[in-house]
């Protein structure tokens, strides 16, 4: 017998994807969450995180160009080719429902075939949980296994969660040129 509904459901979901490309993780307080890779079934899920997500964390996600995700950047998001770009989802079961509360993605850096930048979102309740760290250690070794060399990721200056995470994920950082408002992270990988 299965310890609570909650796995149960993240097991049951488990079982609908490649066992080669999902993880049942917990995290620090002990919930888990299924990790999987994105899907163009994902649509809805990500469409309701994205308008969960608060102003602030939106506005770090992307670098304060956007401040509402409609479905026409999810259909972008989901329809690039996996050549191109990969991206996983965290769900939880939650009120019935299976609820996405993190994405992470790469995409092949246009001007560098072995070069991806990376980007990761994490539902403002379940921040300081792990969570973050998860996503982002499956995108690289997805990286790796894809033959890249090096991942960068660009973000606000003030957007300090996620200087933490890159650092402890063995990131160099640097200001973008005289631009103090913006910070790269790098790993070779």
């Amino acid at each position: 017998m299965l310890a609570n509904q909650h796995t149960a459901a993240l097991i049951a979901e488990m079982d609908k994807t490649s066992p080669a490309e999902h993880w049942l993780e917990k995290l620090h307080d002990g919930t888990h969450v299924l990790i999987r890779p994105l899907s163009t079934h994902d649509h809805l899920g990500l469409l309701h995180f994205f308008q969960r997500l608060s102003p602030l964390s939106l506005r770090f996600r992307f670098l304060g160009a956007v401040t509402h995700v409609d479905a026409s950047a999810i259909d972008t998001l989901l329809s690039e080719p996996a050549q191109i770009s990969r991206g996983y989802l965290a769900l939880i079961h939650h009120d019935g429902e299976l609820q996405v509360i993190g994405v992470s993605r790469y995409r092949r850096a246009t001007d560098q075939d072995e070069q991806c930048d990376c980007a990761v979102a994490v539902a403002d309740p379940w921040l300081r949980k792990g969570l973050g760290r998860l996503l982002l250690g499956h995108l690289i070794d997805a990286a790796r296994r894809e033959g890249f060399h090096k991942m960068c990721s660009t973000d606000l200056s003030t957007d300090y969660p996620i200087h933490g995470l890159y650092k402890q994920s063995g990131f160099t950082s640097a200001y973008l040129g005289r631009d103090f408002d913006r910070i790269v992270h790098e790993l070779e990988l």
